[in-house]
């Protein structure tokens, strides 16, 4: 009795149970090498939304120490802070780069059988999926994506792109509301002394106030359009960075997959590289029962030929398909899943692969013999029937052309059956 998948994951996926019942196994992708990228970028955008304070601070700072006490217009300074909080944003990210990269080597594809799900390095039997499923949903977290669900990636960095350029114009609605209620019934800021004496009522302040007040909103609009400024730059600059750590680290873990995963990457080539031949035969057979049918209403001649050249080319296809169900065999036999996989079940698909194209076309490849027989028997007997011997001259030629043309038809239903017998007893 097949043992079910687990029901959350077969409503999830509904392509798992027939697919594991059929062959009696399944590979999924959970985090693919785009997904992996991804993580890269939001990273980089939810450090930077976590360091806008910092940011600000930074360039505050090394402006005002560059220009108001270095006089440098170049402002080395506060180049230097930028550069050295994006080090730190950087640093953190190559870190997490790193200690994602385990779990992605272990959970990039998960592998389904009749009885146990390979997962984590591990191999679960289905009756323990449950004691699993608290660190698969830490694994989700840690992507974004819960298992088998679509993934969270592209919402999270346009959540976190949004926060940091919409952090600072909140701060700055919040500051002027808080501005607007320090003001007085004149007008006047809080800072800007009320003069009801000297008549402060009329608007009046004396200019070093107001010299004072318009020198710090200048220098408060500067050092928020540097901070506007410097935030853009360097987030294009770090995000053009970002792509490059990820492409470069991508890169990387597809070698690393590649040597770690080859068990189940080419059990899953083999499987599909085997639907694909089973495909092409499907096809060829669809050729060869048009050929037939255009040769029984016209041209058996013509027709036989075509076949021919049909099956010169299916044939071949059909024992690359023996050849590839051996391999295919061999490589399950000596994986990790040797023990875990249903032989019987696999038998059972490969077979049907490539034996149910190969029957109907040894079907149709009779009912063609059928037909052609019938019709050198009606020409025997017109023969017969045909009294004139130059009459029947034509008749006893095209009888020849017939009986020849059956001969190619009857060797390719023999191989054809030769190749289903092998295929029967499971001689591959």
């Amino acid at each position: 009795m097949t043992i079910q998948i687990p029901k959350e994951l077969s409503v999830r996926n509904p392509l798992i149970q027939p697919s594991v019942d059929s062959k009696g196994f399944y590979l999924y992708n959970w985090i693919s090498f785009e997904e992996l990228r991804k993580t890269v970028a939001s990273d980089y955008l939810w450090l930077l939304s976590k360091l806008l304070i910092p940011f600000g601070i930074v360039v505050i700072l090394g402006w005002l120490y560059d220009f108001y006490i270095l006089w440098d217009t170049r402002f080395i300074w506060t180049i230097i802070g930028l550069t050295g909080v994006y080090a730190l944003i950087f640093l953190v990210i190559i870190f997490r780069m790193i200690m994602r990269s385990w779990t992605f080597l272990h959970i990039s594809n998960i592998v389904f059988t009749d009885t146990h799900l390979g997962i984590g390095g591990e191999i679960v039997p289905y009756t323990n999926y449950e004691i699993m499923k608290e660190r698969i949903q830490d694994w989700g977290e840690e992507f974004e994506e819960e298992f088998m669900m679509p993934s969270k990636l592209d919402e999270k960095i346009s959540q976190f792109k949004a926060r940091v350029f919409t952090w600072w114009a909140s701060k700055e609605e919040e500051k002027a509301k808080k501005e607007s209620s320090l003001l007085d019934g004149c007008g006047n800021m809080d800072g800007c002394s009320p003069r009801w004496a000297d008549g402060c009522g009329s608007g009046g302040c004396d200019a070093d106030d107001m010299g004072w007040a318009v020198l710090f909103v200048v220098i408060l609009f500067w050092l928020v359009a540097v901070y506007w400024i410097s935030i853009r730059i360097f987030y294009a600059l770090g995000w053009i960075f970002s792509f490059f750590i990820g492409y470069v680290f991508v890169g990387t873990m597809k070698m690393i997959v590649t040597f770690q995963w080859r068990e189940e990457m080419q059990i899953q080539g083999l499987f599909e590289k085997l639907e694909t031949i089973s495909s092409e035969l499907i096809m060829s057979k669809n050729m060869i029962i048009k050929i037939l049918n255009n040769a029984t209403e016209g041209s058996w001649d013509t027709g036989v030929s075509g076949v021919v050249n049909a099956f010169d080319m299916t044939i071949g296809k059909a024992w690359s398909g023996i050849n590839l169900v051996k391999k295919l065999r061999k490589t399950l036999e000596n994986s990790k899943y040797a023990t875990i996989f249903k032989y019987k079940t696999f038998d059972t698909w490969t077979k049907s692969q490539i034996l149910g194209p190969i029957n109907e076309m040894i079907e149709l490849l009779s009912t063609s013999l059928k037909k052609l027989d019938e019709t050198i028997i009606s020409l025997r007997k017109q023969i017969e029937k045909t009294p004139e011997p130059a009459l029947s001259i034509p008749l006893e030629t095209q009888l020849k052309q017939l009986e020849m043309q059956r001969k190619p038809l009857e060797s390719m239903q023999d191989q054809w059956r030769g190749v289903g017998a092998k295929i029967v007893v499971g001689k591959f």
